[in-house]
């Protein structure tokens, strides 16, 4: 059970026990403050550690730096955190992302152009991007942040058509000049 105390500034001041340490937090508020002890308390009754009340965003970093910059492909798998970042879903806490959160980030991201196009992006891109979120929450639930990946309850988006297009007889002529086929 935790306390609240009132401090001289005038904000309160709640103390809770989490995993056999005193944890402390002060807000402006006392609705605040037992919102925070409630959720503390729930969160050690569900066993979730005190990690998974950060938010997405911040274990978004968290999972940049310790798994995403050792890979081959680091640059745009931190171009595509870097979108999740600037989303609302990274304001989210970790503990409480369900599917239908999973759902809304792709609809907004079916309405954002491109940066560099201008375009909408194509469903495939939305797909892969959902994979990279999909390699995250699976990290979280490694971590016990999370019981379960909500992207895994998510339908993907439907795969564009490949495109198709053949190299015109100019385009194939200066092809093979370039690779040195005309000597």
């Amino acid at each position: 059970m935790g306390t609240i105390s009132k401090r001289p500034s005038g904000r309160y001041q709640a103390q809770t026990i989490s995993y056999d340490k005193r944890i402390t937090k002060t807000f402006p508020r006392l609705a605040g403050a037992k919102r925070w002890i409630s959720q503390i308390e729930a969160d050690n009754d569900a066993g979730l550690p005190p990690e998974s009340r950060l938010t997405v965003g911040e274990q978004l970093v968290k999972y940049r730096t310790l798994v995403s910059e050792r890979r081959i492909h680091w640059r745009h798998e931190c171009a595509v955190i870097g979108c999740f970042l600037d989303d609302p879903i990274s304001e989210l806490t970790i503990s409480c992302v369900s599917p239908r959160d999973v759902e809304s980030w792709i609809k907004r991201r079916r309405t954002i152009p491109s940066r560099s196009t201008g375009r909408l992006f194509e469903e495939s891109t939305i797909a892969r991007q959902l994979q990279t979120l999909s390699a995250f929450i699976s990290w979280v639930v490694k971590q016990n942040l999370l019981k379960e990946n909500p992207c895994l309850k998510v339908s993907k988006p439907s795969s564009s058509v490949a495109r198709e297009r053949v190299a015109t007889d100019e385009e194939i002529e200066r092809l093979k000049l370039v690779a040195g086929c005309y000597q």
